[in-house]
């Protein structure tokens, strides 16, 4: 970036032509914006984590646990992995702000599928555990993602499986 008169001056990236602040963003708006199609991949992403959604919200229904949301899965998942976690350690597991955390565990709460404790060692942390209706969920879920799984992977290569896990991941971790 240079200084010219006072105003602030950068080069475009792959090119050698000078552009004040106002082109600049006008660079990348026109030279970096993809078109907005079925094809662009968020498009894609949302409409596959919309899929897959409604195939558990389904499952969940048929097994009787129609008041499950797929979004339980963030404070579900981590508990059917360590039950007993910290508020705080459960929202870094699963990569939500403390607030969003608290927010979705109030929701899980009142499902009647987990319970809120403070911490006996540190009064101010609160301790979420499962309650006897998750843990009556947990092989619901798991027949249901199950399912889901074999579902997807048998419309795959074995190396298109490979290829859309490591790029997920790779995505979770951006």
């Amino acid at each position: 970036m240079t200084l010219e008169a006072g105003v602030p001056r950068a080069r475009a990236p792959h090119d050698s032509t000078i552009l004040d602040h106002f082109s600049l963003v006008a660079y990348y708006l026109v030279r970096e914006r993809e078109p907005l199609t079925r094809d662009n991949l968020g498009w894609l992403l949302a409409k596959a984590s919309q899929r897959w959604n409604a195939g558990l919200e389904t499952g969940f229904r048929e097994a009787g646990f129609a008041d499950v949301r797929p979004s339980f899965g963030s404070v579900l998942v981590p508990l059917y992995e360590e039950d007993g976690l910290r508020m705080s350690d459960l929202a870094t597991r699963s990569g939500l702000s403390k607030q969003a955390m608290t927010t979705l565990v109030r929701a899980v709460e009142t499902a009647g599928l987990v319970i809120r404790k403070r911490d006996a060692r540190d009064r101010r942390a609160v301790r979420v555990s499962l309650s006897a209706r998750g843990e009556e969920l947990r092989p619901v879920a798991e027949r249901v993602v199950s399912a889901l799984d074999a579902r997807t992977r048998s419309g795959l290569s074995e190396a298109e499986l490979d290829g859309l896990l490591n790029g997920l991941r790779k995505v979770v971790d951006l």
